[in-house]
């Protein structure tokens, strides 16, 4: 199945960047995990993702500046260059190798070490996100965010009250969201949204955060369709467990 393909490989490069950074916490350069490759990807394998190492990631690393300090697990502290450096052993850009077309800058060796750890992690996608339960997320027709239907979607294009520029490719269709936007693709993690609440939730709000918004989205659709739309609650009532 493409789309299962394409999210397994989405997924694997969160996980891989993740991982990337963790390892720079543990002293480790792209260098040493290239050269250690058979225990690194052992590593990979055992590698657990929590809301701390997303923090220091996402709302550290990529918010400061070169010179500015990134703090994770307390007892750990370094500058956003000597991160970078980290990943980024001189030209090998072990971290932008996610990018196809970084590939012709980076020599064999790291390369057969990246392929190495993508296909490793083929198994560890079909064990968080089983095949069976991704074909029946994907078969939802009603937004988990806002509870627009498919069906209601389609109605609203019919009566020309919707103004996508891009319904040739996204509208009309549900679309897989990750519910926190920097972990991995895995059941737990994921549900099936309408193009306008994915592009509204973004990688910004967790999904407690995004439930004001949704409402509101929610009260649009009710006033252009002329009946209330149900509001989905399950969703948020997890989240809030």
């Amino acid at each position: 199945m493409r789309k299962y393909s394409a999210k397994r490989s989405d997924s694997f490069k969160t996980r891989y960047r993740l991982f990337l950074f963790e390892m720079a916490f543990d002293g480790l350069t792209a260098e040493d995990i290239v050269q250690d490759s058979f225990n690194s990807i052992e590593e990979f394998k055992k590698f657990k993702i929590d809301e701390t190492l997303i923090d220091a990631y996402a709302a550290n690393y990529y918010q400061k500046g070169y010179d500015e300090i990134v703090k994770y697990k307390d007892y750990k502290s370094l500058t956003v260059n000597e991160i970078w450096n980290r990943m980024n052993f001189e030209k090998n850009n072990l971290f932008q190798l996610t990018e196809d077309s970084k590939r012709k800058y980076v020599n064999e060796k790291y390369l057969d070490f990246y392929d190495k750890l993508k296909k490793s992690y083929e198994n560890i996608f079909e064990k968080s996100f089983p095949k069976k339960a991704f074909e029946e997320m994907i078969s939802t027709i009603v937004c988990s965010y806002c509870g627009i239907s498919e069906d209601e979607i389609e109605d609203l294009g019919k009566e020309g009250s919707l103004y996508n520029k891009r319904s040739e490719t996204r509208g009309y269709t549900l679309e897989i969201d990750r519910k926190e936007a920097n972990g991995e693709y895995t059941e737990e993690n994921c549900c099936m949204c309408c193009y306008w609440c994915n592009n509204a939730k973004t990688d910004e709000f967790g999904v407690k955060e995004f439930e004001y918004i949704a409402k509101g989205i929610n009260n649009v659709w009710s006033e252009r369709l002329g009946k209330k739309i149900n509001f989905p609650t399950d969703i948020y009532s997890e989240e809030k467990k």
